[in-house]
C-alpha cells in the first residue's frame, strides 16, 4: 500500500463500490461493525481464540485505510466524474496514458459507469457521453 502507484489504482478502483469513496468514513465503519458481528462472523474464521473488539479493528484498520478516502483535487474530480456517468482516467494517471487507457478499459469500472448513466437517465438528469477521456 505504500508504493506510489497503490494509491491511483485504489482510487480508481474504488468507482465500483456502491457509494463514493469519501462516504466511506470511520463513523459509518463504526455504525457496521459490532463486537457481536466480530464474534458471529469473524471469529471463527481466526486461528486464535480470542479475537479483538469492534472499537480495535475500527481503530486499527482506520489508522491504515484513513488516507485513502481523503482525496486530493485530481482524485475528488475522477470520484465526480464517474457520479455524472464519465470515466475520466486520466486525472488519476496524469503521465501514464497507457494506464489511463488500461483503466478506462477496465470491465468492472465500465459497468459502474454504464449503471450510473441508466440512473441518472432513469431520474431525469443530464449526462455527458465520456469515457476515457473522450473529450
Amino acid at each position: 500500500m505504500r508504493l506510489p502507484s497503490f494509491r491511483p489504482w485504489f482510487i480508481a478502483l474504488s468507482a465500483v463500490l456502491n457509494h463514493p469513496l469519501p462516504t466511506y468514513t470511520q463513523e459509518r465503519l463504526e455504525g457496521l461493525l459490532s463486537d457481536r458481528a466480530v464474534a458471529e462472523q469473524l471469529a471463527p474464521l481466526l486461528a486464535v481464540d480470542a479475537p479483538a473488539r469492534a472499537e480495535d479493528l475500527i481503530r486499527e484498520s482506520w489508522a491504515v485505510i484513513s488516507d485513502f478516502t481523503t482525496l486530493r483535487p485530481n482524485e475528488a474530480d475522477y470520484i465526480a466524474s464517474i457520479e455524472r456517468g464519465e470515466l475520466r482516467a486520466e486525472l488519476l494517471f496524469v503521465d501514464d496514458e497507457e494506464t489511463a487507457h488500461r483503466v478506462a478499459r477496465h470491465p468492472a469500472i465500465l459497468w459502474k459507469v454504464s449503471n450510473v448513466r441508466a440512473h441518472l437517465v432513469r431520474h431525469g438528469k443530464k449526462h455527458n457521453n465520456l469515457v476515457g477521456g473522450e473529450h
